[in-house]
């Protein structure tokens, strides 16, 4: 799909004359319409926009991690390097480059990726502290948030990185004490470690639970844990699902045989759907969606 969106609709929906609402929202597409080429005109707008009213940037400040995750696309991070000196400096140019350029900008937003990110706090300080300020000088919005396994994201640090303007950290949850420490390859105190951090942080938090072929099962626990956290009945924190999923047919990806294939990842959706209905309700309002998934792939949209 374009919208590249989960789709949850209702099962005796008429596909054949969708409703206004699903084709707004890109869930149904009418047969004739080529996706693949209204997916390239829009990514080449995209590229073609010299002068976007909001500008996001992905900042790698390190490649170093103290996880080792089955399924991270990034393979092990044994001989992961830091940002250095010379190449903040060069971001931080970048940064400026394009503010001072755009007569359109309205908004400037960062996220700070690794690696874990907070392993390199000073290009996460040097970086946000320039941005923040600029942007300020410059009379322009800024947004930033930050994907981390928060092991090291305590209430102090949680708390420093949000007068740098990082107002939202992404966190993987993907099971409890055994399952965490055994496909992270840390510790089993770690999980207790995450939650805890979790629980005490100073910004608002997405807690994602990717779900594999090893935790599938593990899932319908773990929702009724973390929607029981404090800071997620504050709503403070989020939990969204995502699926881990094969993109290509390379046996050499590393996965830790942790992948969901695309005929896996629709029976994993029902799955979810059977088991795990009453503890999504939560998160499906959160996003705006309801009801049941629909298997859409003998009907005249897609």
């Amino acid at each position: 799909m374009l919208s590249s969106k989960f789709a949850v609709i209702p099962k005796d929906i008429d596909l054949d004359n969708p409703s206004e609402e699903l084709i707004k929202g890109c869930f149904a597409a009418p047969i004739e319409i080529d996706e693949p080429s209204k997916l390239v005109e829009y990514q080449k707008h995209k590229f073609d926009d010299e002068y976007p009213d909001t500008i996001w940037l992905l900042v790698t400040v390190t490649m170093r991690c103290n996880y080792k995750c089955e399924y991270c696309f990034q393979g092990k991070h044994d001989n992961g390097i830091n940002m250095s000196g010379d190449v903040v400096q060069q971001t931080i140019a970048y940064i400026k480059n394009e503010v001072d350029r755009n007569p359109n900008l309205k908004k400037l937003c960062i996220t700070y990726f690794g690696g874990e990110p907070l392993m390199n706090m000073q290009a996460v300080r040097q970086i946000s502290s320039f941005a923040l300020e600029y942007t300020k000088e410059k009379g322009l919005e800024y947004g930033a948030a930050i994907d981390t396994n928060a092991f090291f994201m305590t209430r102090e640090i949680s708390e420093e990185i949000k007068t740098l303007g990082i107002n939202q950290a992404q966190i993987a949850v993907d099971g409890f004490e055994n399952f965490y420490s055994s496909t992270r390859k840390v510790p089993k105190t770690a999980f207790q470690r995450v939650i805890q951090n979790i629980e005490h942080s100073a910004i608002n938090v997405i807690i994602r639970i990717n779900v594999t072929k090893k935790n599938v099962e593990e899932v319908k626990e773990l929702l009724k844990y973390l929607y029981n956290l404090p800071i997620v009945k504050e709503k403070r924190a989020v939990v969204s699902i995502k699926r881990v999923m094969v993109y290509s047919n390379d046996p050499c990806a590393g996965d830790g045989g942790c992948r969901l294939t695309y005929l896996e990842q629709g029976r994993t959706c029902k799955l979810i759907e059977g088991h795990f209905k009453q503890y999504l309700t939560g998160y499906l309002k959160y996003v705006g969606l309801s009801q049941s998934i629909a298997d859409t792939s003998n009907t005249g949209h897609h």
